[in-house]
């Protein structure tokens, strides 16, 4: 409930569920969870209801409650957490003296309210509290008996707040009996069906309601938030890898994609519809390649067709995980195509963002060779200063025998490539195919050296081509010489490990939902799940070690 809304939340903490000591592991663990209050009151543990009718029930040592609520206070950290402390003596039948020396001593003994009750269908007795009571602290009622009396008295007599207890319970609790009722006389729904909420409504709820309050995310940033405190994530070293799941989507239904239409009425159009037209720009979907996809599905038009597990073809989505290498934690996750250019995409926007939220930049990122391509390198090397522990991807390596880009030298300061036979490779400055610079020797070296058969032989001169982003290449080359590089690469390992446990464990295997959102959705709660149960295992307290003698110890002395 702390999760999915931003209004404060008042607890009914009963009578605190025990003694002192459970008062303030119960105010630490409501901090932990940013509850904004907690109301306790002044009966015998374990409680009763104070509307039960028969004898007067009996009252909490003043003394002793006043205890608890000190012992709540002590426990407090955050500033704005408060205790309400709820007087029963009106309930009991003890008077308004009582109730008011009970109230002044709460309130001396910390209180930062006082909750006044009644069972009688008038007000008269909470009214003549408050007047007795002044603005000492502030007052709550709950007018469960005296629900006939206007808002209007209540604010005019100075009270703070007014709890309307149980009322959406007690309304619900009356629908399923009438409903009962009815299936019991009538034998079917047909006048029931059309006046009850069936699935759809709840899934209308989460696809409206709580997506706009982007409940899912906010509840996996808080665990995350979380992991941090508790030291489980260094922000040293990232790895960024994505697997397939594939999508709820059937290959016996889809069309070409050459016959795919991208127009559709919003108002008739499915809800996975209207989600894949409004990621057509978004860089981890529409706008991630203009290719067509060999086959679309109308149920699901944002899966991708793919081939990429080297067996038979199906619609799937990538999940893409970003990990911090320490302890295996999840910092991010998202939802994308599934095809490299979406997952990069996505990569990158997955480090700015966990960079925004929780002010992490690491300062290596480990990844495989598909996120090896100049331009991430770049990115990486030149803009976000981050080590790229990542292979370079080249095909520059030639496998006839004739020499590869790597036996020309580089001469940065002249700008020129050395050739094997120590002669010079010029570039006009021309960028080809919008990338890369073009280095040619000049044609009457050519003609005259001695490895030309095995630098060039189907050519009147060798040219060698250069990225404009050679010299992030060049970093990551160096570092995946080092043993840091190495050491990255175990680590990276973890991500395979989480997407295993996923899909084993977790059984993700297919996705239930449609959409972007829809796979978004499922990604994230898995996300938290297993970072739960890594922040559960790592934090747990140890067993406590015995205190008695070894037996061997004992047969010894």
């Amino acid at each position: 409930m702390s999760d999915a809304v931003t209004i404060a939340i008042l607890l009914d903490g009963d009578t605190g569920y025990g003694n002192f000591n459970n008062m303030q592991r119960l105010v630490r663990k409501l901090e932990q969870r940013h509850i904004a209050a907690v109301c306790i009151e002044d009966k015998l543990f374990p409680k009763t209801n104070s509307f039960i009718k028969g004898d007067a029930q009996p009252m909490a040592d003043m003394q002793e409650f006043c205890g608890k609520i000190k012992a709540g206070k002590d426990a407090q950290t955050d500033p704005d957490f408060c205790i309400i402390a709820r007087v029963e003596s009106f309930i009991c039948g003890w008077g308004l003296a009582e109730a008011l020396r009970r109230a002044e001593a709460y309130h001396q003994a910390g209180a930062d309210g006082i909750l006044i009750h009644s069972a009688l269908s008038v007000p008269d007795e909470i009214l003549s509290f408050k007047q007795e009571w002044g603005n000492r602290c502030p007052v709550v009622i709950v007018p469960t008996k005296y629900y006939a009396t206007p808002t209007d008295v209540f604010r005019q007599h100075g009270l703070s707040m007014v709890i309307w207890a149980n009322h959406m319970l007690r309304a619900a609790v009356a629908a399923m009996q009438k409903t009962a009722r009815t299936l019991k006389e009538q034998e079917h729904l047909l006048s029931i069906e059309d006046k009850v909420p069936d699935h759809s409504a709840f899934s209308r709820a989460r696809h409206e309601r709580f997506r706009e309050s982007d409940m899912f995310r906010r509840v996996f940033e808080r665990v995350v938030e979380t992991c941090i405190a508790a030291g489980l994530v260094s922000g040293e070293g990232f790895a960024v890898d994505a697997s397939l799941i594939a999508a709820d989507a059937n290959k016996q239904r889809s069309i070409p994609g050459s016959e795919w239409k991208k127009t559709s009425a919003p108002e008739t159009a499915s809800r996975a519809m209207r989600e894949y037209l409004a990621s057509l720009d978004n860089a981890a979907f529409g706008a991630a390649s203009k290719v067509t996809p060999k086959f679309i599905s109308p149920s699901d038009p944002a899966a991708q067709w793919t081939g990429a597990m080297r067996g038979p073809a199906f619609f799937a989505y990538a999940d893409n995980y970003l990990i911090d290498v320490k302890c295996g934690i999840i910092v991010d996750v998202e939802a994308s195509r599934a095809i490299r250019q979406a997952e990069v995409g996505t990569a990158k926007m997955m480090i700015e963002r966990t960079q925004q939220r929780f002010d992490l930049k690491p300062v290596y990122l480990a990844a495989d060779t598909a996120y090896g391509s100049a331009e991430t390198l770049n990115w990486l090397v030149n803009e976000k200063k981050i080590e790229p522990h990542i292979p370079v991807i080249d095909k520059s390596r030639r496998d006839d025998g004739t020499f590869s880009r790597a036996d020309f030298i580089f001469d940065e300061d002249r700008n020129v490539y050395v050739c094997p036979n120590n002669k010079l490779l010029h570039t006009t400055g021309t960028v080809h195919d919008g990338y890369a610079l073009r280095y040619r020797a000049a044609k009457s070296d050519c003609d005259a050296c001695a490895f030309k058969m095995r630098c060039c032989p189907s050519t009147p001169m060798r040219y060698v081509p250069r990225d404009l982003h050679e010299g992030a290449r060049d970093v990551a080359r160096a570092l995946a010489k080092t043993e840091a590089f190495e050491q990255s690469r175990r680590h990276r390992k973890r991500v395979e490990m989480l997407f295993a446990h996923l899909k084993r464990i977790l059984r993700l295997g297919r996705l239930r939902l449609r959409g972007p959102r829809g796979a978004q959705d499922e990604f994230t709660l898995a996300a938290v799940a297993q970072n739960l149960r890594r922040l559960a295992k790592l934090v747990a307290r140890p067993p406590p070690q015995a205190t008695h003698q070894p037996l061997q110890q004992r047969k010894n002395s």
